[in-house]
This record gives C-alpha cells, sequence and structure tokens, in this order.
C-alpha cells in the first residue's frame, strides 16, 4: 500500500517473516531509504531497522525481557528518534505503577517517519487499503 506520506508499506502478520531477514532488505534498499519494523506484543518486544542504498544504517531494539528500561541503539537513527526516545523515558520515570513504554520507541517512530503504526488508523486512508498476498 502506498501512504499517504509517499512511502510504501508492506504488512506481515507474522512476527519475523523471513522477508525481514537482512540480505533480504539490503536488496530492496538498493537506490531508496527503507524502514522495517516489528512490535511482538505477547512478548512486547520492537525493533525498528532503518537501511539507505543497500546498506544497514541503524537499528533500535526493545525487549522488556530486559527490564522496562532496556533499548538499544545502534547507528544514528532518524532525527525523530530522540524526541519520541526521551519523552517515554519521561513517562516511563514519573509513572509510580510503570508499564512498558518503552515497547512504543520503534511503533512510534515508524508513525512519525512514514504515517503508519500497526495499531493505529493511517490518516487520509479510509477502509481496509491492504491487498492480501499470500506465499507460493
Amino acid at each position: 500500500m502506498l501512504l499517504p506520506s509517499g512511502w510504501l508499506i508492506v504488512f506481515f502478520n507474522d512476527s519475523w517473516p523471513e522477508e525481514l531477514e537482512g540480505e533480504n532488505l539490503e536488496r530492496l534498499s538498493e537506490g531508496a531509504e527503507l524502514m522495517a519494523f516489528v512490535a511482538e506484543e505477547g512478548t512486547m518486544f520492537s525493533l525498528s531497522l532503518g537501511y539507505v542504498d543497500g546498506e544497514h544504517v541503524w537499528t533500535i531494539t526493545h525487549d522488556s525481557n530486559q527490564g522496562l528500561e532496556h533499548l538499544e541503539v545502534e547507528g544514528e537513527p532518524p532525527s525523530e528518534f530522540a524526541a519520541i526516545r526521551d519523552r517515554l523515558a519521561r513517562s516511563l520515570e514519573e509513572d509510580q505503577d510503570p508499564c512498558d513504554y518503552l515497547f512504543d520507541a520503534p511503533p512510534e517512530l515508524s508513525k512519525a517517519v512514514t504515517g503508519f503504526r500497526h495499531d493505529k488508523r493511517i490518516q487520509g486512508i479510509e477502509g481496509d487499503a491492504f491487498t492480501v498476498l499470500e506465499r507460493t
């Protein structure tokens, strides 16, 4: 689906499809910018990956099994990330009975950059605009 932001989205109803393997993302991002993200709510694991012109340039990982404060950042994520991280970390710090705020860092970054978040309506899109594809 082409988002109103100009980004093309491919959504998998699978926590880690084979299509997200590194070499596939490198190939898909040749001559383009690509963002992949995973939100596994059952285990409270979330991940964002950024590729530019065939190269993996950044990763953001949250794994609640490593604690509510866990947020691993590699490379230089998009500029929108700093404000998202700071806002979520502040919420975690201020909450007397904290929940897993940092899980939202990758989904919020996806929304800020592309306009898509897996659990929210896409502004400018009415109804179900996805085309269902099946592996052969």
